[in-house]
């Protein structure tokens, strides 16, 4: 059975200006907090930037939070316990080992390392059917100018888009169990 959700999105870029959606949760790609000026007034507020896949993407915006449709999604938090540079484990007992998710829709909050600098992130919440590959990548730290390693996560969309994230090769291999062949 194919799971729905609605919301009230931008029709503009004007708080005020917003119309009811509805989205299939199949359709979800990735979803993160962006800030954004209002068209009519010019201040800035946060909303939650949401692309489902289509040819092309589709991208809307929307004041509904990212905790709040990350719930509705059904998504498994795994930022807990992320340190700089560690595994999303880091010494925390109990993390990975307890971690199930629904396998029709199995979405993830990771953190999204911006800039390239490891300390400075935004969550975000993505579709793991939407995973077209995993790497391990080594980058220069603009912050403390040393080399860190980080996974960059590439989706399939009309447009691949690839995300640097704060987790461990080995975490996201016991999150999504891949076949191993040697």
């Amino acid at each position: 059975m194919t799971q729905f959700i609605q919301l009230d999105k931008f029709t503009t870029r004007t708080v005020s200006e917003v119309a009811p959606f509805i989205f299939n949760k199949d359709s979800f790609l990735i979803s993160e907090k962006e800030t954004i000026r209002d068209a009519s007034d010019g201040h800035q507020f946060v909303a939650t930037r949401v692309t489902l896949l289509g040819t092309p993407e589709y991208t809307f915006y929307t004041l509904v939070d990212q905790d709040v449709l990350a719930t509705a999604l059904g998504t498994v938090d795994v930022t807990q316990g992320l340190t700089p540079g560690g595994s999303s484990c880091a010494g925390d007992p109990g993390v990975m080992d307890t971690i199930t998710y629904d396998a029709e829709y199995p979405m993830l909050k990771l953190l999204k390392i911006l800039n390239k600098v490891t300390t400075n992130t935004l969550e975000y919440v993505c579709n793991t059917n939407e995973i077209l590959y995993i790497e391990e990548i080594v980058y220069q730290d603009k912050a403390t100018q040393m080399p860190a390693t980080a996974l960059v996560i590439t989706f399939t969309s009309t447009t691949p888009r690839r995300v640097m994230t704060k987790l461990s090769f080995a975490d996201i291999s016991a999150l999504l169990d891949p076949d191993i062949v040697v």
